[in-house]
């Protein structure tokens, strides 16, 4: 082993699981945003807190994890590398925090992973919602020429009850406008929000947007939360239909790796949307 490699084995592990960088690096490139019209840059801002927040709700057993193996990964490093130590340290967690694996804390473990998901769900789609609401509000010709039937129709019958595109109407003493028709303040289907994003003028068809938008972690995090909040987190036969994994009738299985993958999906879609809005926002279509 090099000098090079003489780092201290928890410290690795611990950066390797916490993974409290990619949270705070997340957190701090959404927050130059913060300068978009309002009420979009507080939205911006506010998710950014909260991406911190559920960094540090995920990261706190990881401290648990290292005190638990920290010694026997140290035995581990006169045979291998501390980075291979690392991954043989990884692997072993993906196994302890299975709900169905025999080991110390099982319940507790596989609770904290349910509730990291249930976290980064309500946060991402929160943001979403009343990102994808104020921009239609802004920038209503953003949906100027939308193609997609699922969007098209909605779009007519809102413009219909508006007069125009960019019009309004007052309702009970509060002014509602095209996203607020579109993007209630209540909507909970997110797959209608992507639908919106992508029929958006010059911003829905922004290559980097469209891959965020297709990442199949986006699709397993909805799904998962589905199986949590309605089906006391055990797997159906649809679960198994749209996703591939899990078998009918078990207890779906998560680790903490599954959760940053599931972060980075999430943070992708947002860090694109502010980017290509900011651009939409610099030179808007007269």
């Amino acid at each position: 082993m090099t000098d090079a490699l003489r780092v201290d084995p928890t410290r690795h592990i611990t950066t390797l699981l916490t993974a409290q960088n990619p949270w705070e690096g997340a957190a701090k490139t959404l927050e130059r945003y913060r300068g978009l019209p309002e009420p979009i840059g507080s939205i911006v801002v506010g998710y950014a807190r909260n991406i911190r927040f559920v960094g540090l709700h995920y990261s706190y057993p990881a401290r648990i994890y290292v005190d638990w193996m920290g010694g026997r990964i140290k035995d581990l490093l006169p045979e291998m590398s501390p980075e291979e130590a690392a991954q043989k340290f990884a692997a072993h967690v993906d196994q302890f925090i299975e709900n169905r694996s025999k080991g110390v804390m099982k319940d507790a473990a596989y609770a904290h992973a349910i509730s990291s998901y249930m976290h980064l769900w309500s946060i991402f789609e929160t943001f979403l919602r009343g990102f994808t609401r104020e921009a239609i509000n802004l920038y209503p010709q953003l949906l100027s020429a939308p193609t997609d039937p699922d969007v098209v129709k909605p779009v007519e019958k809102s413009v219909a009850k508006l007069g125009t595109l960019g019009g309004s109407t007052d309702k009970d003493g509060v002014t509602v406008r095209l996203g607020d028709l579109l993007v209630p303040e209540k909507q909970s289907d997110i797959k209608n929000l992507y639908r919106l994003i992508r029929n958006f003028d010059k911003i829905g068809k922004s290559p980097q947007l469209q891959t965020a938008l297709a990442d199949d972690w986006l699709i397993k995090l909805e799904k998962r939360r589905h199986i949590v909040v309605h089906k006391a987190g055990f797997v159906d036969d649809k679960y198994v239909s749209d996703t591939g994994e899990g078998t009918p009738g078990e207890p779906i299985i998560v680790s903490p790796f599954d959760i940053m993958r599931c972060f980075k999906a999430t943070h992708s879609v947002a860090f694109e949307l502010c980017a290509e809005f900011t651009d939409y926002h610099k030179s808007p279509p007269a």
